[in-house]
């Protein structure tokens, strides 16, 4: 997550209302493809990209939602040959002084949810006799509370991130090649049809080898660790992921106004952070068998810029290498915490096209499951009764409102947010209300007022032209996109 804009009372109101949140539920949505064109036949595959999840590992509520990414990608490997998942980082969020008086919300439990809500991963691979490769890389908020890479105060034997998804989780696995020596980097090979990929996930700004204290470290840097991996490797077809690389804004950065219809150019995106310069300059740009850089982080809502981009830029042997910025946290949603959207890039060497689809299992169940999204309306709200698990109202992308049960606790808690905001923004931002004022305050973020009409009122696909597109290429004998044509949008 980057911080060059923030509205004062959007961040400070999430973040109380965050430290309000309580353990609640957890659900599921089912298999198919419904929502998505058929699969192509013809030895097509599909990498799996699923971007900042940070905000909804608060609560149980709203990691549901990356479950049923996983699930979705579990049930659906063999039909669609899904053939490696990759997780971008920010996997949390982070921790907080006040946690400890929810714990719910700790950092700890943040962790243990996003654990979780990635084991379908595991459960196809250890179960389903299908081989199902998936990565995850370290986010800037994977690295907090003590923002260092090396988490030097965290409460975990190594750091958070080394005990959930460091090499132990996957040193089982035949797919699996092992980690530098940090544990924050590490590499996989993947088959495809008669193809063999090379992943490699990049730490959080790799070229900072000290950040801010030193890791133990045997490379000089992970670049070091990386290109040898490319070395024993030398000629497969290579895949990057790491949490910073691409931006969604221009030179000129982001629109100060920022909404829709303000006449301002909102079509900005294609500028490398220094960290992606870094990447490209030290480990693209002179290795020809680097073909996708696949990043998250950088992000501004449907309502500004769209946490998306992609281009296509030519390395020192003048082969196309493709950059895909996927982002979605900032497309805010009381009942997901953000919008779900998974990036789906399926490959079709025989046809010459590389397909991007941007979907949501989660809204393709709402649309079509009958009661599915009423469930989880009614899952919410007996969190919001039981739990007292607040209930945010959203104006565009900033925070309205925040809706609390009518308790003892919670009258003190809302007097406190509003004494604490109404000086700032001249009004309560915190409200006590009921079970069918929780409902009202939800339905009506989707534009709605009877419940029956939610399941419609999300899209399981986006349809914009960084959301879905193809790209033609032509396809060496190895599995290289090896010269580009056009893009179709």
């Amino acid at each position: 997550m980057n911080n060059y804009r923030r509205n004062t009372l959007n961040s400070a109101v999430l973040a109380a209302v965050m430290l309000l949140a309580a353990q609640a539920w957890a659900g599921a949505a089912g298999g198919g493809h419904h929502g998505l064109r058929p699969p192509w036949k013809q030895k097509s595959f599909v990498v799996a990209v699923i971007p900042d999840t940070q905000f909804m590992s608060n609560t149980d509520v709203w990691s549901a939602a990356v479950a049923d990414n996983t699930r979705w990608l579990r049930a659906n490997a063999r039909a669609r040959n899904i053939a490696f998942v990759t997780h971008l980082g920010d996997i949390v969020q982070e921790g907080s002084v006040l946690s400890g008086v929810f714990p719910g919300m700790s950092w700890e439990e943040q962790w243990r949810r996003m654990s979780r809500a990635m084991d379908p991963l595991d459960l196809a691979n250890r179960l389903d006799g299908t081989a199902l490769p998936y990565s995850v890389s370290i986010g800037n908020h994977d690295v907090t509370p003590t923002n260092d890479k090396a988490n030097g105060d965290d409460i975990f034997e190594n750091s958070a991130y080394i005990e959930f998804f460091g090499p132990g989780r996957y040193k089982n696995y035949p797919w699996y090649g092992g980690s530098d020596s940090t544990g924050l980097n590490h590499y996989q090979v993947f088959s495809a049809g008669p193809y063999r990929y090379l992943h490699i996930n990049l730490e959080i700004d790799p070229q900072n080898a000290i950040a801010p204290v030193q890791l133990v470290r045997t490379e000089a840097d992970a670049f070091e660790w990386a290109q040898s991996v490319i070395d024993r490797h030398r000629g497969m077809p290579t895949l990057i992921s790491t949490h910073k690389y691409l931006t969604d804004f221009g030179p000129e950065g982001f629109d100060e106004t920022g909404y829709r219809g303000d006449g301002a150019d909102n079509s900005f995106g294609g500028e490398r952070m220094s960290t992606g310069e870094a990447i490209w300059e030290k480990l693209v740009r002179g290795n020809r068998q680097v073909f996708m850089t696949i990043n998250g982080h950088e992000h501004e809502g449907k309502y500004r810029e769209d946490g998306e981009h992609h281009q296509v830029k030519f390395n020192d042997a003048g082969l196309p290498v493709f950059e895909v910025l996927s982002n979605y946290q900032d497309y805010v949603n009381p009942l997901t915490g953000s919008d779900p959207y998974m990036r789906l890039i399926e490959f079709n060497p025989s046809r010459g096209e590389i397909r991007h689809t941007t979907y949501s299992p989660t809204f393709d169940a709402f649309n079509r499951v009958p009661g599915f999204a009423q469930q989880r309306l009614d899952d919410m709200l007996d969190a919001f009764e039981n739990e007292f698990l607040p209930v945010v109202q959203y104006l565009g992308e900033d925070i309205a409102g925040v809706v609390l049960a009518d308790n003892p606790k919670n009258r003190s808690v809302a007097a406190a947010l509003n004494e604490a905001f109404r000086e700032e923004v001249g009004q309560d931002v915190a409200f006590l209300s009921d079970r069918a004022g929780a409902e009202a305050a939800l339905l009506s973020f989707f534009g709605v007022s009877d419940r029956a009409e939610l399941g419609a009122a999300v899209s399981p696909r986006l349809t914009d032209r960084d959301s879905q597109f193809t790209v033609k290429v032509r396809f060496d004998r190895r599995g290289r996109p090896r010269k580009f044509f056009k893009v179709r949008e």
